[in-house]
């Protein structure tokens, strides 16, 4: 059975639409206007021939352009560059959400938003007071903030070494100084350092 003979089959099977008398004198009917049915399974059946009809179009354009649409599909998405396949930026946003994001950028305007460097439990890499010793691993216990003056506020990193022997705090500002968020670049840091020194 092809899809004019299923169409068909269908049409068949159909009652008619309901007139605009019908429409008028009928309790509830489905569907729209001239698409009006006086059953679901009537309306569910227009829903069906219609979908088919559609699913015809696209089997002429296979035809017309002599190429599957499964595989014109796969060669068209072959030619979306790889970051926009799968954007990280196309989500849903519930209203929440973009609740949420408002307040944010209003903090941000206000110069009341903070962002951290790194959060309670993460690893960081000291190089302070140790060139000899290597990069000191530590495990960052809290972060907390002083204000010395109005204008004047202070964060800094709490942190404790895994056998708290080495524990402290140290300003935010030493990142990249003499605090690392990662290995490597404390490794990298001290090298250069040792150089210096010779």
């Amino acid at each position: 059975m092809n899809i004019d003979e299923i169409i068909h089959w269908l049409k068949e099977m159909q009652g008619p639409a309901m007139s605009e008398a019908e429409l008028y004198c009928a309790g509830s009917c489905y569907g729209t206007g001239e698409l009006a049915y006086s059953s679901p399974e009537d309306y569910a059946l227009y829903e069906a021939i219609n979908a088919l009809e559609q699913l015809k179009e696209y089997q002429h354009l296979e035809e017309l352009i002599g190429i599957p649409l499964k595989d014109l599909t796969e060669i068209l998405r072959q030619q979306i560059p790889d970051c926009c396949q799968h954007p990280k930026k196309a989500i849903v946003l519930t209203d929440g959400d973009v609740d949420q994001w408002r307040e944010y950028k209003t903090f941000e305007e206000d110069d009341r938003l903070i962002k951290l460097p790194c959060k309670v439990g993460d690893k960081i890499y000291s190089i302070y007071r140790c060139f000899d010793d290597g990069v000191q691993e530590l495990i960052v216990k809290g972060i907390h903030m002083h204000s010395y003056t109005p204008t004047k506020t202070i964060l800094y990193i709490e942190f404790e070494s895994d056998d708290q022997r080495c524990c402290g705090k140290l300003r935010a500002e030493e990142l990249g100084r003499t605090l690392f968020l990662a290995k490597g670049e404390a490794e990298e840091k001290l090298k250069e350092l040792r150089c210096n020194n010779d």
